[in-house]
């Protein structure tokens, strides 16, 4: 109850039956915090992916996360992700990415997706933009995609961050750093937003405290 008493209205949750998500867990959880749980499907990364997922083509993994997600409620595709310790996609992931996007077009669920940015040397800065490549060669529009943890790639010159806000996508990420914006009480955690195309303005969300209670926008990136 505490949760909504600090007018956490709604969540999100990010994982899915390869992470150990149980969706009745969700259920409990939203009925005793009374906080709306927004459950998802897909497949985080390829150490986590079942066996037969090696066996099935994107055309059958597609047909089942769009049957999972109609059965089951859900309410958006994600994290889905790339293993750390590579610098690409495995051919597992692209064939996971295609189905999701696929998925996605036959259910119009958002997808928001997982990079590993800042944990290794082998995270290349454009994973982000390959993700995006793949959904979009089977036909998502990027303005249905989020690219996750944007935040994390240490780059002051956001180029990252500009280039996928400029392809129509939003830029997810966890924390605003640096000077006055340093994650306290007012951690935030945001997605960026189109205004005009090519154009994102950075809307700020605060962590729920007694004190939060509204979003704050920064600035534009053109």
């Amino acid at each position: 109850m505490a949760s909504r008493q600090r007018r956490v209205g709604c969540i999100v949750d990010g994982g899915h039956t390869d992470m150990g998500r149980k969706i009745e867990n969700l259920r409990q959880i939203a009925e005793r915090s009374g906080v709306f749980i927004v459950g998802s499907g897909g497949y985080y990364m390829d150490r986590s992916y079942p066996p037969e997922i090696a066996a099935k083509s994107e055309d059958q993994i597609a047909n089942e996360l769009a049957q999972e997600a109609t059965s089951q409620h859900l309410g958006a595709f994600g994290e889905i992700g790339a293993d750390p310790n590579e610098p690409e996609l495995t051919p597992a992931e692209r064939k996971v990415f295609r189905a999701v996007g696929k998925a996605h077009l036959r259910t119009n669920l958002p997808i928001f997706t997982h990079n590993a940015y800042g944990t290794g040397p082998n995270v290349p800065k454009e994973a982000g933009l390959r993700q995006l490549d793949v959904l979009e060669s089977v036909g998502v529009k990027p303005e249905h995609v989020a690219i996750g943890h944007c935040d994390s790639l240490v780059d002051p010159s956001a180029d990252l961050i500009k280039q996928v806000a400029k392809r129509g996508a939003w830029v997810g990420f966890e924390f605003a750093r640096g000077g006055s914006l340093r994650p306290t009480k007012s951690e935030s955690a945001p997605f960026w937003r189109s205004s005009t195309p090519g154009t994102r303005i950075a809307c700020f969300y605060p962590r729920i405290t007694p004190a939060a209670g509204r979003s704050i926008c920064l600035r534009t990136v053109g």
